[in-house]
C-alpha cells in the first residue's frame, strides 16, 4: 500500500471535496485525482463516488477510512522502533558458567533478559580453569567462580552472586547417616576423600587449610580421587567421607547421604567476576541489575542455614 496515496485518500474522504483536499495537500487537483485513481487501481476496488459537487465513500472506502488512522499510527510506531534500533548499536554479553552459580542463575538471567531484551547473551559451560582463561583474554565478559578463586589483582572487582552451604557426604549405610548436623571432628575415624582435578571448583586446598586451622585431623589419611564423580563413587562404596556443596544433593542424593556441616567454614561464596581491562558497556548494565537484585532478595541472609541465625 502506497503511503502517499493513502494520505491523499484520507484527505479527500475527510473533506468530501477534491478542491479542499488538494489545497490541504499543496498539490494540484488533477494530480490529486490521478493519485486517487491510481490508489483505487492498487486496491482493486472503487473507494470514492464523485459528482460535480460532492464526494461520497463506497462501502470499501468507508471501511478503509475508518481503519486508516490505525494504519498510520502503526506505521509511525514502526518507524520510531526502527529508528531506535538503528540509533542504538546492538549490545552483547558473554558469560562463562561453571556450575557454582547453581539455582539462582536461571531466574536471575531470565529476569535480566525481560528487562533488557536488547542485550544478546552468549552462555558457555566450561571448567573453572577455562573460565579464568576466557576472562583473562577478554573473550568472555563474566564468569562465575568461588570467592577464593577470584583475586583483586586479576579482576577489577567481583560481586557476590550466591551462597551455598557445605555438607558432609557419607554412604547410605554409615552410622552417622541419620544425623541432622555434624562436624568434621565426628568423622576422624574415617578416611577423608578429596578430588585432585584442577577443573573442579570445590577448593579442597582451601578446605584442607581451614581444617588445619581448626586442628581437624584424619588419622586414617586423605585420599585423592581423579574426579568429582569418582569421589562420590568412593564415598558410596564406604571408602571414606567427603564434603560437597549442599546444592549437589540434587545430583548425587541417591548415591550418598548429605548431612549439614556445622563447622566454622560451613558455606561457600560464588562471585561474578570480570577483567578490569574489559570496557563492554553492557557489563555495567548487568552489574547495576545484579546490585539491585542482591538488595531486593537480601543476599546476605543466604549465608545462614537457619533464619534464626540471620544477623539483624
Amino acid at each position: 500500500m502506497d503511503l502517499n496515496k493513502l494520505v491523499a485518500f484520507i484527505s479527500v474522504a475527510k473533506n468530501r471535496n477534491f478542491t479542499r483536499a488538494a489545497e490541504e495537500l499543496f498539490i494540484s487537483q488533477p494530480a490529486l485525482s490521478k493519485k486517487i485513481s491510481d490508489f483505487e487501481k492498487e486496491m482493486g476496488t472503487q473507494l470514492l463516488i464523485r459528482d460535480n459537487r460532492n464526494v461520497t465513500l463506497t462501502s470499501a472506502g468507508e471501511t478503509l477510512y475508518l481503519k486508516a488512522p490505525f494504519l498510520l499510527d502503526a506505521l509511525a510506531d514502526l518507524e520510531q522502533e526502527i529508528k531506535r534500533i538503528s540509533d542504538s548499536p546492538a549490545m552483547h554479553l558473554s558469560i562463562a558458567c561453571t556450575g557454582v552459580e547453581y539455582g539462582r542463575f536461571t531466574p536471575f538471567i531470565n529476569q535480566f533478559k525481560t528487562v533488557h531484551p536488547d542485550i544478546d547473551i552468549n552462555l558457555q559451560w566450561c571448567s573453572a580453569k577455562e573460565a579464568q582463561d576466557l576472562i583473562y583474554s577478554n573473550v568472555f565478559d563474566f564468569a562465575f567462580q568461588m570467592n577464593m578463586e577470584a583475586s583483586e589483582e586479576d579482576f577489577s572487582d567481583f560481586w557476590p552472586f550466591y551462597y551455598d552451604h557445605l555438607d558432609v557426604i557419607v554412604n547410605n549405610y554409615h552410622p552417622m547417616r541419620l544425623e541432622t548436623e555434624v562436624s568434621l571432628n565426628d568423622f576422624i575415624g574415617d578416611k577423608f576423600i578429596i578430588t585432585k582435578s584442577q577443573d573442579n571448583h570445590l577448593p579442597y586446598n582451601y578446605l584442607l587449610n581451614r581444617m588445619a586451622e581448626n586442628d581437624i585431623k584424619f588419622p586414617k589419611g586423605i585420599i585423592a580421587a581423579d574426579s568429582l564423580n569418582s569421589m562420590v563413587l568412593q564415598v558410596s562404596a564406604g571408602n571414606g567421607i567427603a564434603v560437597l556443596n549442599h546444592s549437589m544433593e540434587k545430583m548425587y542424593g541417591q548415591m550418598v547421604k548429605f548431612i549439614p556441616l556445622i563447622d566454622s567454614f560451613q558455606y561457600m561464596e560464588t562471585d561474578l567476576v570480570w577483567n578490569k581491562l574489559n570496557h563492554n558497556p553492557a557489563m555495567e548494565i548487568l552489574l547495576d541489575f545484579l546490585k539491585e537484585d542482591n538488595e531486593k532478595i537480601n543476599l546476605e541472609k543466604y549465608k545462614y542455614r537457619n533464619k534464626s541465625d540471620i544477623k539483624k
